[in-house]
């Protein structure tokens, strides 16, 4: 792909990554409760796609600016589909102001997270990272993410 090619669909690596990162995102919720799918299964396909392209997204995370905007963009991508499920399980259109706040401490934290994870050099398994990542969920959210 030329340079003229790729910024005429990407700001930059992290609109990249970014984009990487939500469509996974999409495919793997768009799965939850199909097969017997759920929330665990979900955080452990997210987090293999995210160890698939851990080379790319460490050397971006590492050396270039942007880093705070790709963070940023897989928070709001991960508090977005949250939110989508809560209204979903609620029938609403809005999720109550208390729950909002508690996905967003969630997002934020497992975000910082799995960033931590990403640039480790002896790095614990996906199913490990799942793991901490479900056992982490707030017992508010539970009701929405883990039946």
């Amino acid at each position: 792909m030329t340079k003229p090619t790729f910024y005429r669909y990407f700001k930059d690596k992290y609109d990249l990554i970014s984009w990487l990162f939500v469509q996974a995102t999409k495919e793997n919720l768009d799965r939850i409760g199909t097969d017997g799918c759920v929330w665990i299964d979900t955080l452990l396909d997210g987090i293999r796609s995210y160890e698939q392209y851990r080379k790319y997204v460490v050397n971006a995370l590492k050396h270039t600016s942007g880093r705070e905007s790709f963070i940023n963009i897989m928070n709001e991508t991960e508090i977005e589909f949250i939110e989508l499920e809560i209204k979903r399980k609620l029938g609403q259109d809005t999720v109550p102001e208390n729950l909002a706040a508690i996905v967003k401490i969630y997002c934020y934290g497992s975000g910082q997270y799995l960033c931590s994870w990403l640039m480790d050099s002896k790095p614990v398994s996906c199913e490990k990272v799942a793991e901490a990542l479900e056992a982490s969920i707030p017992e508010p959210l539970r009701l929405f993410l883990c039946r």
